[in-house]
């Protein structure tokens, strides 16, 4: 849920040190009041960027996130969101530069792709836990289904806080 633009913060500083020996591609949200593009476009040495639709949560607008939700409960709309993603992410890879044969991993700081991942059949998920996304907004129910569907199919999850490895150590075990 972070733009590459802007302020750089963890997930950048981590880029930036991959993108030392791997080529990466930042899939960012395609968001009202910004240009995106729906191709890969070469920002840095290696780092490449793409842009998915998302259902904004979070807008500034109260409007639009009070719309988002009530959409959201319908699982057709989810449904066409992720094939929309699906689509742009599997014609993002087949760009040169990022269709290597080598073995994928994917490093998630948004867990609502989480149903995109094993359709690009990755070596490792790592699910990077920066904020309690659940400590700003009122979300639907279905919203924490996907994050805990996020834990339990992540290899390896990363957390910020100790709050948050609390809330996480309670899916991974189970309790």
């Amino acid at each position: 849920e972070i733009s590459w633009e802007g302020l750089h913060q963890r997930p950048q500083h981590l880029v930036h040190a991959l993108a030392k020996r791997w080529t990466v591609l930042w899939v960012e949200p395609a968001v009202m009041a910004k240009r995106v593009s729906f191709v890969p476009r070469l920002v840095e040495p290696n780092i490449y960027t793409v842009a998915l639709p998302v259902i904004p949560y979070n807008a500034r607008s109260p409007l639009v996130r009070s719309v988002a939700k009530m959409m959201s409960r319908i699982p057709l709309v989810r449904m066409l969101v992720t094939a929309w993603q699906r689509s742009i992410l599997r014609k993002a890879l087949e760009t040169p530069g990022l269709d290597g044969k080598g073995e994928r991993a994917f490093i998630l700081h948004n867990f609502h792709v989480i149903d995109l991942v094993d359709d690009f059949h990755p070596g490792v998920v790592l699910y990077d836990y920066i904020d309690n996304v659940f400590g700003f907004t009122k979300m639907p129910r279905h919203v924490e289904d996907i994050w805990k569907r996020t834990i339990a199919r992540a290899d390896v999850v990363t957390v910020t806080s100790p709050t948050l490895a609390r809330q996480v150590e309670a899916h991974r075990r189970g309790g």
